[in-house]
């Protein structure tokens, strides 16, 4: 928390405001284009997500530039899990056998699973992965505040609120935004979404309205979850490591600095990470894969048929793109924070600022109501502007020192 704990927690508080409040603009278009788009006599479109609303608001031909980002971002997200692997099982390893281990071997291995997880185009089976993730970081969290009570740190150095560093306060902004356009990505998913149960009180409802409570339901949920899970990891850690808190947080707990069995506790975290890490490669991988089949596609006479359907051209992809994002992670060594700050200033600006805001000035939502509408493009404003401005400092200061 470069820029000190109290400015750090105002960060999180504004980014997550934020991040709300454009996702809940993003379900409102969304929902706007799928009327004017069906009529009411037929059954409802699939939800209009990023590409349609692109499509609606510059052409036909724009929906390439939503599917380049989308899938720069998931490639970006599978590198950050591919130095997060490295990183917990280099260190598990270590701790098994004495002496420090390097990271490669460990992310090379890794490849045969991620590989294999995400070869299929399905990942339905994944959705039952989100209770164990869920549960993975909640024992985290519970072992960071027992950390704080058992493990000896730099409790002595005085708490420090506010620092006057604008670079500390526009980074923790991007890293904030990150974790929460990380686990708002789902928003491309919703085009699948299923029609209420018939013992849901939805499904009572027209299907357009119950599929945008849903939608407006589920990014709360994602929003608040992820708000409490950061703040009960980087709160505990920051207060018990202070200036010398690590890159990667679980990489601050050592044998010299806490009983043996918080890291016993921690060794079990460890595995149990990898094991949701590699959840998460294929959960991000294959909608980044097929953003790049649709990029090739678009360049493909529009009657030929799918390259990428056969078995044999869809795994070669996908070796050739995992084996190209390791070697990524490799190079960038333990750069998380740089790799968060650079991701969550460029593309989730992009995804969760700027794109939302044009697509909410199309719409002529709100039209009747100024106030409203100043507002909500004062909210994208400040998102943009926090998130650029934090990117551009982390560049500049790589290169100057």
């Amino acid at each position: 928390m470069a820029s000190g704990l109290g400015v750090s927690l105002v960060m999180l508080a504004t980014s997550s405001a934020l991040t709300f409040l454009s996702a809940l603009q993003l379900v409102r278009c969304s929902a706007s284009l799928r009327a004017r788009t069906s009529p009411i006599t037929t059954s409802p479109a699939p939800v209009p997500t990023w590409a349609p609303l692109l499509e609606s608001a510059c052409g036909a031909r724009s929906g390439a530039i939503v599917d380049l980002i989308l899938a720069v971002f998931g490639f970006g997200v599978v590198v950050l899990y591919f130095s997060f692997i490295g990183d917990f099982l280099a260190s598990l390893f270590s701790s098994v056998v004495a002496g420090s281990h390097a990271r490669w071997p460990f992310i090379c291995g890794s490849l045969v699973v991620t590989i294999a997880m995400g070869f299929p185009n399905d990942l339905g089976a994944l959705r039952y992965a989100s209770v164990f993730i869920i549960g993975v970081l909640v024992i985290l969290s519970l072992t960071s505040w027992a950390a704080l009570a058992w493990c000896s740190g730099l409790k002595a150095e005085p708490v420090v609120w506010i620092e006057s560093s604008p670079k500390g306060a526009l980074q923790s902004f991007c890293t904030f935004i990150f974790t929460q356009m990380i686990h708002l990505n789902l928003f491309t998913v919703f085009e699948s979404l299923s029609p209420p149960h018939a013992w849901s009180p939805r499904s009572l409802h027209p299907r357009a309205t119950a599929d945008s409570d849903r939608m407006q339901n589920i990014i709360l949920f994602a929003v608040m979850t992820n708000m409490l899970i950061n703040l009960n990891l980087a709160l505990p850690g920051y207060l018990l490591w202070r200036s010398n808190t690590k890159q990667d947080y679980i990489l601050n707990f050592t044998e010299d600095a806490c009983p043996v069995w918080i890291i016993y506790a921690i060794r079990a975290v460890e595995v149990l990470l990898a094991l949701i890490t590699a959840c998460g490669i294929p959960i991000n991988l294959v909608p980044s894969r097929q953003g790049l089949v649709r990029l090739i596609r678009r360049c493909m006479p529009a009657d030929s048929p799918d390259p990428f359907e056969g078995i044999t051209l869809r795994l070669l992809l996908t070796v050739v793109i995992c084996t190209a994002l390791c070697c990524i992670a490799i190079a960038a060594g333990g750069a998380v924070n740089d790799i968060i700050n650079i991701l969550g200033g460029t593309l989730s600006t992009l995804l969760m600022f700027v794109l939302p805001a044009l697509f909410y000035w199309k719409s002529g939502l709100d039209a009747d109501r100024p106030k409203l509408r100043l507002l909500s493009y004062f909210g994208f404003m400040l998102g943009t502007l926090a998130g650029f401005g934090g990117m551009m400092l982390t560049v500049i200061g790589k290169f100057t020192g």
